[in-house]
């Protein structure tokens, strides 16, 4: 037994060995190749995209400020309070910089067919102490074509605005009688609520961004949820 334990402990030394850390050498190339294909990957789905438009798609003009003034309003007071998807001083405050330009410049096609989604519905139940001017011309359903052509094709890099746009565009279309157009908007502001996986449970964002998001998700929700009552 004592050679046995002798013979196995030949040669041993005593203390922990340090081993050298390898150096690697010439990897730039590998960190540019993951830079290069690994784009896109690792964003999250709660990420909020901004693209300004297109230089193919035409930008239309933007309607004088009465005009929006009386069409938002006429929004705010019937679809907005069963339906609060967006965030009213946050859009307003985007309202104001668009008219300070006097164009929808750096804004997306998004925000600019979810303005028009809004001007649309605002024109199902319009003010009648502040009538609108000369210049709109077949008001909703123009403002409807608008929205739609800005919002297609999808694009690669959704957003809630994408949803708040659909939704407003579903209602709408269901509000004129145009149950199939509004059914294929409410399914898309449902897929893409989905996508950007919207959920009221998730606690990361900001106080603004949580409500509007919480607000959206129910909205689409209840919206969902009536359109399949029989």
């Amino acid at each position: 037994m004592k050679r046995r334990y002798s013979e196995a402990h030949i040669g041993a030394t005593s203390g922990p060995r340090r081993l050298s850390v390898p150096v690697l050498h010439n990897f730039d190339h590998v960190r540019n190749n993951v830079i290069l294909h690994a784009q896109g990957v690792f964003s999250t789905p709660h990420e909020n995209y901004s693209h300004s438009t297109e230089s193919s798609w035409r930008t239309p003009e933007v309607p004088l400020r009465t005009d929006f003034v009386c069409l938002s309003q006429a929004y705010h007071v019937t679809i907005h309070e069963s339906y609060p998807a967006v965030h009213w001083p946050t859009f307003q405050l985007e309202v104001d910089a668009v008219y300070a330009s006097g164009s929808f410049a750096g804004r997306s096609r998004a925000w600019i067919g979810l303005f028009f989604a809004i001007l649309a519905c605002g024109t199902l139940r319009p003010r009648t102490d502040r009538p609108l001017s000369p210049t709109v011309t077949s008001t909703g359903q123009t403002m409807f074509e608008i929205a739609n052509s800005a919002l297609q094709p999808w694009s690669q890099h959704l957003s809630i605005t994408h949803a708040q746009a659909a939704l407003v565009l579903s209602i709408y279309a269901s509000e004129s009688n145009m149950r199939s157009v509004s059914s294929m908007w409410l399914s898309s502001a449902v897929r893409i609520a989905q996508e950007l996986q919207i959920c009221p449970e998730v606690d990361c964002w900001s106080a603004i961004m949580g409500e509007t998001r919480r607000r959206l998700w129910w909205a689409i929700y209840v919206r969902d949820r009536y359109t399949l009552t029989p």
